[in-house]
């Protein structure tokens, strides 16, 4: 899933204006219920580089979904980077077997911030990936993380 990069996502900074200045301080964020204990599945954001229409490369952010059967795109990272959309009906089926029909998917390459490792792919073009979720902060100060080795 692939959203343009900006300061702060428009996106977010929309749904919470007030939120904005304190999103530096936040280290990690997970989805869940309201529920105790709480359990949660975290899930991965990479840097990645886009190509747009003019074959410029542009930084954005991928969400990695494991669980995901294919790859989704926002209609303003389509805009932003103009890219071709092909007017199609796909329906896709969720949580609840809910289903909704796309009707476009875009085809853009996007390569690794740290290598040459580039990849074509196609994806379905949404509105916006997910809905406002609850988020609740987690505190990763006591997280052992690998180095940074090349």
């Amino acid at each position: 899933m692939i959203h343009r990069k900006k300061q702060h996502s428009q996106e977010y900074d929309n749904r919470d204006q007030e939120l904005a200045p304190q999103q530096e301080n936040i280290q990690a964020r997970y989805h869940t219920f309201k529920e105790t204990p709480v359990t949660c599945v975290l899930l991965a954001k990479a840097q990645i580089k886009v190509k747009d229409c003019k074959g410029k490369l542009h930084t954005c952010r991928a969400l990695l979904d494991c669980g995901s059967q294919t790859n989704f795109i926002t209609e303003s990272t389509v805009r932003s980077l103009g890219l071709e959309q092909i007017r199609n009906q796909i329906p896709i089926t969720g949580i609840n077997n809910a289903t909704s029909v796309l009707n476009y998917n875009v085809n853009l390459e996007i390569t690794s911030m740290k290598s040459d490792c580039t990849n074509k792919l196609n994806c379905l073009v949404l509105p916006r990936i997910t809905s406002r979720m609850p988020m609740t902060d987690i505190d990763i100060s006591k997280w052992n993380f690998p180095s940074n080795e090349s």
